[in-house]
């Protein structure tokens, strides 16, 4: 039996991977292999989402649960996929997709709450639930309008036509296009190089970018400056910085637990007796 969310460690990247063919359905059980993936991530200094199956990411959800389950049901699975793709969303380091194929509904929606996107130029996104008379409710409505602005976002919701990963790219939905079929190998590629980048910098620069949709610019700034104050005291900016200077490429390491960092600049914190 095919396990249908495989979560995989390559060095620092935590390799989250659909394998539930023939089209990755978001089913309750893949939504119990997906939490499952991202509660593993652990210490990983990245992460990286993409589909074993041929020319499809993910093709959307059970049409035939929605059509016959009691819509009480329906609308507590809908808070469930919510919560998951809030979790994906809120996971402390980078994390890239790749999408080689098709993206619909969910797929889009699973897309959405990743940091980085990177699709093939003949990939097929979109959001079609309207089309089946409902519309997006794993985060869709909210992030896809965060993502490429009201008016395209009401289009793409409201029509439910698909768009290519070419057109996407012009929406801003996703941020880099490739070639057929190279999504996934690009998204891997630059999932490890940020897996090797200064860890410290590039959470800070997730959790400012997270909180600036609800943060007043001048809260925003003063907490920018706090973030920054504390990123500059890490190893890894002074390591940064003097390879610039020394014209060399810098060495970043994972940063140490905060308990032990704390041993470390505090050494008689630990000291018994």
């Amino acid at each position: 039996m095919t396990q249908l969310v495989r979560l995989e460690r390559v060095g620092d990247v935590a390799e989250i991977v659909f394998d539930a063919p023939p089209v990755n359905q978001l089913s309750p059980a893949f939504v119990d292999a997906l939490e499952a993936a991202i509660d593993g991530v652990g210490d990983a200094r990245a992460a990286l989402i993409v589909s074993a199956v041929p020319k499809v990411f993910m093709a959307g959800g059970d049409i035939k649960l929605m059509a016959g389950a009691p819509v009480a049901e329906q609308g507590a699975y809908i808070r469930r996929l919510q919560a998951t793709f809030h979790a994906l969303e809120l996971l402390e380091v980078p994390v890239v997709v790749g999408i080689d194929g098709a993206a619909l509904g969910g797929g889009t929606e699973i897309a959405l709450a990743c940091d980085i996107r990177i699709a093939a130029a003949d990939a097929t996104l979109g959001q079609p639930e309207s089309t089946l008379g409902i519309f997006p409710g794993g985060g869709g409505t909210h992030r896809l309008v965060r993502s490429v602005g009201n008016t395209v976002a009401m289009d793409l919701m409201m029509s439910g036509r698909r768009i290519s990963g070419e057109e996407a790219g012009g929406y801003n939905l996703v941020s880099r296009v490739v070639g057929s079929g190279e999504a996934t190998a690009a998204a891997r590629e630059l999932a490890a190089e940020l897996a090797n980048g200064a860890t410290e910098a590039l959470r800070a620069i997730k959790r400012l970018g997270l909180a600036s949709y609800d943060t007043p610019p001048v809260q925003g700034f003063a907490a920018e400056a706090a973030e920054w104050t504390r990123v500059r005291e890490s190893d890894n900016a002074q390591e940064g910085l003097s390879a610039f200077l020394e014209r060399r490429s810098p060495n970043f390491k994972a940063p140490l637990p905060p308990d032990v960092e704390a041993g470390r600049r505090h050494p008689n914190a630990r000291r018994e007796g």
